[in-house]
């Protein structure tokens, strides 16, 4: 599932992903658990850019935002918890 939803998650939503966070971006899927505590899955993901100065404004909101769409592509229903953090590569 991990996988599938990363890959999801990339190119479905390539073009808002490039406009929100510049070109060459990744998001790479750390972890999908479900919390029994919450009754919620929590997806962990990492946000790969080249020039941090593109993210004022648009994280983590913008991650939260393509996480929750792909998930609803996917066809689950369940709700979902996005923790992310950023990384600059290059």
């Amino acid at each position: 599932m991990k996988k599938s939803f990363e890959k999801v998650i990339n190119n479905y939503n390539n073009e808002e992903k490039k406009l929100l966070f510049g070109e060459g971006c990744e998001i790479i899927i750390n972890n999908i658990k479900y919390s029994t505590n919450t009754k919620k899955f929590v997806l962990d993901c990492k946000l790969l850019v080249n020039d941090i100065n593109l993210l004022e404004g648009s994280f983590p909101d913008g991650v939260v935002y393509l996480a929750l769409e792909s998930w609803k592509l996917m066809g689950f229903n369940q709700e979902l918890d996005v923790i992310s953090s950023v990384d600059l590569v290059g």
